[in-house]
């Protein structure tokens, strides 16, 4: 299901006491109305605006396919849903859905969503290359013709100060570090020229000042690497309060506090100083 917290209570929402189809949530995103907008894995998109919740699926809207992989809100706030079989838009009115058999998508899988400081979509396939939408036009980006390393894009997220990143993928080779495109420059950070604990990007997110949050999970090496795009800085469970090497996802918040999601131990807040770990012992979370 579906937790939140406010900084004191927890709810929960699940499909036994709220109109959740499913308990299985691949993505959230907030729009500036705060409505959360919910991506489940099979059931399709929904929306809670606080009172009310709204199913979106493939027998009642445009929906190309209930299988939900990414969502986000450019600044129109139009919503840009990610399927198992194609890129929908959708602006509340009307839907607009882009596959690899209209447009520049080289595979309608679509994983990741991210918009530059144009207001141009970054968007991740699966077992495909990554494209940039403008608006207009559809471009495609490989290791043939950029800074990439490999043509897969799992992950994608930008910061504050113009920069794009990228987790690459290798289906055969395996993983390829995190890649950095400032609109003019590539630049690929891997273990043998950086600090990231491995290759295999689970999850980033960026500071307001730009440094970066990066979840490793090479094994036997997993954490979080830390940079600032000078220094490196590690964490664990070794030097740390987190109680889990495996980190799922990565969010900052308005406050600067940094939350990660752990692969079995539960929830853990960072506000620069101390950890804070929420789990089903000590908390309202219904799964750790």
């Amino acid at each position: 299901g579906l937790a939140k917290f406010d900084g004191t209570a927890w709810t929960v929402y699940n499909t036994s006491n709220s109109g959740l189809p499913s308990n299985l949530i691949n993505c959230i995103a907030i729009d500036n109305d705060g409505n959360k907008w919910i991506g489940t894995d099979g059931k399709g998109l929904v929306k809670f605006d606080g009172t009310t919740w709204s199913v979106y699926n493939h027998y009642n809207s445009g929906l190309p396919n209930d299988g939900v992989q990414s969502i986000a809100i450019d600044d129109d706030g139009n919503m840009w849903i990610g399927t198992s079989n194609g890129l929908a838009i959708f602006d509340e009115t009307s839907w607009i859905v882009f596959n690899s058999s209209n447009c520049g998508l080289p595979n309608n899988a679509v994983w990741a969503i991210a918009f530059d400081d144009s207001g141009a979509a970054w968007i991740g396939t699966d077992k495909g290359d990554l494209v940039k939408f403008d608006g207009e036009n559809w471009t495609t980006l490989a290791a043939s013709n950029s800074g990439l390393p490999e043509n897969f894009v799992g992950k994608i997220a930008t910061d504050n100060i113009g920069n794009m990143w990228f987790a690459a993928f290798d289906w055969y080779e395996g993983d390829c570090g995190l890649t950095k495109f400032n609109g003019t420059n590539w630049v690929t950070y891997n273990t043998s020229n950086s600090g990231l604990f491995g290759n295999a990007i689970n999850a980033m997110a960026a500071e307001d000042n730009g440094t970066m949050w990066i979840a490793c999970s090479n094994w036997p090496n997993a954490g979080l690497s830390k940079f600032d795009g000078t220094k490196w800085t590690l964490y664990n469970t070794s030097n740390s309060g987190l109680p889990d090497n495996w980190i799922q996802a990565i969010a900052v918040d308005s406050s600067g506090n940094k939350w990660f999601c752990t692969y079995e131990d539960g929830v853990v807040k960072y506000d620069g100083t101390i950890w804070t770990v929420y789990n089903t012992g000590n908390s309202g979370l219904p799964d750790n």
